[in-house]
């Protein structure tokens, strides 16, 4: 059930809801939309309100890394995936200090042209901290 006042877009490819619940909901089809953001001076930017996958070419060093527009509202688990394609330069990543890791220590990255590491995310506390964790590395572009 969905109130239909929650309702802002109705078009062929389906609805958009701005605010409510939905339960009991079965998905016949499901996906989300991808960005591909730019590293620029040295700098990432990952913006939760365009997506919550990133497909990032890895062409400088990072050593800042944003993410905005978490969910700033008690009781709601928010995630996102970084996929990260390697070019034909060794590139390191400074992760920022809210991203947690396992034991403490950051995933050594694959660095091979054209392979891709993913990596996930979640949040328990409004984006305060994020918990990293590795979904796959070395894959074949």
């Amino acid at each position: 059930w969905v109130n239909s006042s929650n309702i802002t877009q109705v078009s062929a490819t389906g609805f958009y809801i701005t605010s409510g619940e939905l339960s009991s909901v079965k998905l016949t089809k499901y996906y989300e939309p991808q960005t591909q953001p730019t590293i620029t001076a040295s700098s990432l930017t990952l913006n939760l309100n365009n997506s919550q996958t990133f497909n990032v070419t890895l062409d400088s060093n990072v050593t800042s890394i944003t993410i905005q527009n978490a969910v700033n509202a008690d009781g709601i688990t928010q995630g996102f995936t970084l996929a990260i394609t390697y070019d034909s330069t060794a590139r390191t990543i400074s992760w920022p200090a809210l991203i947690k890791w396992p034991g403490g220590t950051a995933p050594v990255l694959t660095n091979t042209n054209n392979k891709i590491d993913i990596f996930s995310f979640v949040t328990l506390n409004k984006g305060s901290s994020w918990l990293g964790f590795i979904s796959g590395q070395n894959y074949s572009a």
